[in-house]
């Protein structure tokens, strides 16, 4: 059965996944750690139970109100959390002293992935080849397009310039292996391009990418949820002298955590494969859309050049369209016209 299949015959709503799961998760975790350290009034909730169930309605109503508040504001910097698992918040300060320690871990751990099933790769027979290839591509496809890019190239200074492309976590090479596909086949600026030609989808197809998207949000968000947990456990019961008790809920929620991050990774994964077919099926509706005045010109261009060239009129501030051949180009860079050698 097709995930796609799978989709429409179990209906679950993106909502419920990026704001209902993860306030609901926050929500019994902090009701559950009342309990735990409030034990002794436990007996008095059951007599409360047994009086009137209609009484523990408010309740359930507040709870449920919370959960939804809760999950709104996990929701909105969602955007956040999931930039620090990726590891652009590692790459950006990582020059600052205590955060490189901490970069170059995790970045040299992905460099050793990459080069180990680099190597694998060149000695491994053709089944198994497969299988490698199939890791680089999902994983490491900025590897692979900075390679194609670089024929030629000594490993040494090939190896420094791919070092650079790589991020210190496994979800955050996953998601720049999806970026990087429509700029390597097709010549089109991943997310730029991705807004404008998910809006020619179909309705059926953007529920998928919603829902798998949705996925993706809730993982890092229960990953965040459960790595806080962990100490706001550890310290509450500490300081009401269960410490083994602290130490046992610790070691779950990090695990739990770790579990929720290796989630995410998964589903970012076959998100991938979604938005990947996505640019391939729908890109020449997109240029339909888009050919009309300024770009007819540049039609027959080969297709990475039609694309770059419309990145470079609707994204920078200054373009100028050469009247001889139709390319755009920035007033700072300047024009060497194909047509008409030396114009510029």
């Amino acid at each position: 059965m097709s995930d796609s299949q799978i989709s429409s015959e179990f209906e679950y709503s993106a909502s419920f996944l990026k704001i209902l799961m993860p306030g609901i998760a926050v929500s019994v975790l902090l009701s559950f750690l009342f309990v735990i350290t409030n034990i002794e009034y436990i007996d008095s909730f059951k007599k409360l139970i047994t009086d009137s169930v209609w009484a523990v309605l408010p309740l359930g109503a507040v709870f449920i109100v919370i959960s939804i508040i809760i999950g709104l504001m996990i929701n909105t910097i969602i955007i956040r959390l999931t930039m620090v698992l990726e590891g652009y918040s590692l790459e950006k300060y990582k020059e600052n002293r205590f955060v490189h320690p901490i970069w170059e871990m995790f970045h040299k751990r992905q460099w050793e992935k990459f080069d180990r099933y680099r190597m694998d790769f060149s000695k491994s027979k053709e089944v198994k080849r497969a299988l490698i290839y199939r890791n680089i591509y999902n994983y490491f496809s900025q590897c692979l397009y900075e390679s194609i890019k670089n024929p030629g190239i000594d490993k040494t200074t090939l190896d420094e310039n791919l070092k650079k492309h790589i991020l210190p976590t496994e979800l955050g090479n996953v998601f720049k292996s999806v970026e990087v596909y429509p700029l390597w086949k097709y010549g089109m600026d991943g997310v730029f391009f991705w807004t404008r030609i998910e809006l020619l989808t179909s309705e059926e197809n953007r529920k998928i990418l919603e829902k798998l998207r949705a996925v993706v949000d809730m993982s890092v968000g229960l990953t965040w949820i459960f790595f806080f947990s962990a100490f706001a456990y550890i310290l509450v019961l500490s300081s009401d002298g269960k410490y083994i008790l602290s130490m046992a809920f610790f070691i779950l929620f990090l695990l739990l955590s770790l579990f929720s991050y290796n989630m995410a990774v998964e589903s970012a994964l076959k998100f991938g494969v979604y938005s990947r077919s996505i640019f391939d099926l729908y890109r020449e509706e997109l240029w339909k859309k888009m050919k009309m005045g300024k770009f007819e010109s540049i039609k027959d261009l080969p297709e990475k050049e039609r694309w770059g060239n419309v990145f470079r009129y609707l994204w920078f501030f200054d373009t100028i369209q050469c009247p001889e051949c139709g390319i755009f180009y920035e007033r700072t860079k300047g024009h060497k016209c194909s047509k008409s050698p030396g114009q510029k």
